[in-house]
């Protein structure tokens, strides 16, 4: 018997595993249905299920005039799971000579603090004098606007008033909550990026590695492993979807 533990353990939050649960035994649902099944409110719901959707775990059919909602195929699951190791495979050297410290003329910071975080992005993004771009993975953007709207507000802007070009790769289900108007920023978005829940931001010599739920902040000055990962950011933008 499936266990809604089981399915936490692969990934998928308590409130999808509910309702994955609740359409793989019941077959397609309308939402008041799902919402019965899985003891989920219906305003809860409609987010979750958009996510769900854009993860391409469930599809929706009409029937009657009405949204029916109803599981993939499960090999998408494990498709999903793929994906992830093999991007933590790429990334593994990086971490392995970080953790062992092999690199000559590293350093390295981390910050526990929101006031320590946000003095790192403004210190070592903003006042860089040759201009360099800015790359970054935006994970979890909810949490990390929840760190002040007016903080990222006012960096955006100092960010613009410098010319600073960059590039962001967002997970799929975020870009409505990141539209950035009169930037000079090109976005992309990809669903593999959509259980990402860190924040990678590559400037200059140095790599931020940021837990935006915490908040925590690592900052590593290393150009070999700055330019490693730049060379991974490129893998991921020339696979992820451009938008407008």
């Amino acid at each position: 018997m499936i266990k809604e533990e089981f399915l936490i353990k692969i990934g998928l939050s308590p409130k999808k595993a509910k309702i994955y649960l609740a359409l793989l035994e019941n077959g397609p649902l309308i939402i008041q249905k799902i919402s019965d099944k899985a003891k989920i409110k219906r305003t809860t719901l409609y987010p979750i299920l958009k996510k769900m959707t854009d993860d391409d775990l469930i599809g929706i059919e009409i029937r009657q005039k009405r949204k029916h909602y109803f599981v993939k195929s499960p090999e998408k699951l494990l498709l999903q799971l793929r994906e992830q190791k093999n991007f933590l495979e790429a990334l593994m050297p990086q971490l392995r000579t970080l953790f062992e410290k092999q690199t000559a003329g590293s350093r390295i910071q981390v910050y526990d603090t929101v006031g320590g975080l946000r003095k790192t992005l403004e210190e070592i993004m903003l006042l860089d004098p040759k201009k360099n771009e800015l790359l970054t993975i935006e994970g979890d953007v909810e949490q990390a606007l929840k760190l002040g709207f007016d903080f990222w507000k006012e960096l955006l802007a100092e960010k613009k008033k410098l010319g600073i070009m960059s590039r962001t790769v967002l997970p799929s289900h975020y870009y409505d909550d990141f539209v950035i108007r009169d930037h000079q920023i090109k976005i992309r978005t990809s669903k593999f990026l959509n259980n990402f829940k860190i924040m990678l931001y590559l400037f200059s010599n140095k790599t931020l590695v940021i837990v935006p739920s915490q908040p925590l902040c690592v900052v590593i000055e290393n150009k070999k492993i700055k330019d490693s990962l730049a060379d991974i950011f490129e893998i991921i933008w020339r696979r992820a979807k451009p938008v407008n």
